[in-house]
């Protein structure tokens, strides 16, 4: 993931060096020719994109709070089709390798079993033991990420090459943390189809008016 980010990056801003603002230093605030406040004009925004006053305010606080003095909202933009992205990606990421795949999912569950154990034959059932149940939780709730991990995997087709595996495996996980396996892997498609965008995304959906 890291890698392929890497290069993707790299691709995109043709060998183009990217200033990075030390943590601390105050942002810079002024524009592209280095005068004056930057505003959403001088990024190549129109007078009819701005006329809505809820854009315009979305614009002039991202400029105000971003460190990139705007360039990702600089109208036309190249940024890398869906298609460059995956050519950029080693063909090794792609590779399921369903005994590593068992492997990570054993793991996850003898961790969890094990946590389990613990709760149930060390732990009383008791007031005076809450402080030991909160640390339970944290501990359990922890390990647990990871079996959620592995069936949000199997969700995304990722797990294995045998389907049928790889749909008993999400299978059994999702309903032993309560979540619907079919009906989850729908909507989370549905999820990432709309990623990031302003109107028909399914999480984090700004205001724009």
């Amino acid at each position: 993931g890291l890698a392929a980010a890497t290069l993707v990056a790299a691709k995109a801003i043709q060998g183009r060096r990217r200033r990075c603002r030390p943590i601390g230093m105050k942002q810079s605030t002024q524009n592209i020719g280095g005068v004056g406040t930057l505003k959403p004009e001088d990024l190549g925004w129109t007078d009819a994109e701005l006329s809505n006053d809820g854009v315009r305010k979305q614009l002039t606080d991202a400029l105000a709070k971003g460190g990139l003095n705007g360039k990702a909202l600089k109208v036309g933009n190249k940024w890398p089709s869906k298609r460059e992205v995956f050519a950029a990606i080693p063909e090794d990421c792609f590779k399921k390798e369903t005994g590593k795949s068992l492997l990570y999912a054993a793991g996850s569950v003898a961790q969890i079993a094990a946590c389990a154990w613990v709760g149930w034959n060390f732990i009383p059932m008791t007031a005076a033991a809450w402080p030991l149940w909160t640390l339970y939780a944290l501990v359990t709730g922890t390990v647990m990420t990871g079996g959620w991990v592995i069936a949000h995997e199997c969700g995304h087709d990722a797990f294995c090459n045998e389907k049928w595996l790889q749909t008993a495996v999400g299978y059994v996980l999702h309903s032993a943390m309560l979540a619907p396996y079919f009906s989850w892997q729908r909507s989370h498609a549905v999820h990432h189809a709309r990623t990031n965008h302003l109107s028909l995304g399914e999480t984090h959906v700004p205001k724009i008016s």
